[in-house]
């Protein structure tokens, strides 16, 4: 006979033992336990470890506090000292570096203005560093002549003006323009036919 036939067979079944680990987890006995555990690794650590650590940590502050003492009162001046220059050289740098930064703006809006360039954007262009700035100059007079370029050959082109009394704009799509009182979609289908031809 199988074990399934004998507990199916007998008036009292007996429990699975999916049933007797779920029942055993969730017993009183198994929970106090687990808090009984849980209180004495706590307390383990405040008697045996933490002691340890606080005491390594106090000897660490405790050697620095020595070392400190030990210095004679023209080692602590020196220290001071150095402090001080250390100082002094971190605010030369700032003050050498917004000198270099104000002499190149003076320069670069020198460059812009015999351009005839915008100067509105002085500021993101200059840099404390010479070279980098000169890039930023570059970059940006090409990006301006780039876009009149563009701009110019826009209006040459013809397609972006307007004669009074004509429906139609020239350009080279061949579609008259739909309009002033033109649907939306006729309005985009016209400005779809202009761009992609050109």
């Amino acid at each position: 006979m199988s074990e399934k036939e004998i507990i199916e067979g007998s008036e009292t079944a007996v429990p699975s033992r999916q049933q007797i680990i779920e029942e055993f987890l969730s017993s009183k006995e198994f929970v106090e336990k687990i808090n009984t555990e849980k209180t004495n690794a706590v307390q383990n650590f405040q008697k045996e470890k933490l002691p340890i650590i606080l005491e390594s940590e106090f000897s660490k502050r405790l050697k620095l506090e020595e070392e400190r003492n030990k210095k004679t009162p023209e080692q602590l001046q020196l220290d001071e000292a150095l402090k001080r220059i250390e100082l002094m050289e971190a605010n030369n740098i700032a003050k050498e570096k917004e000198r270099l930064k104000a002499e190149n703006k003076t320069n670069v809006l020198k460059v812009l203005s015999e351009k005839k360039l915008p100067t509105d954007l002085l500021d993101f262009i200059v840099s404390d560093e010479e070279e980098k700035t000169n890039k930023n100059v570059e970059l940006f007079t090409n990006m301006m002549d780039k876009w009149t370029t563009n701009l110019k050959e826009g209006f040459m082109s013809g397609n972006n003006t307007r004669v009074p009394g004509k429906d139609s704009i020239s350009g080279n799509s061949g579609m008259e323009y739909p309009g002033d009182n033109a649907s939306q979609a006729q309005l985009d289908a016209w400005y779809k036919a202009t761009r992609n031809k050109n």
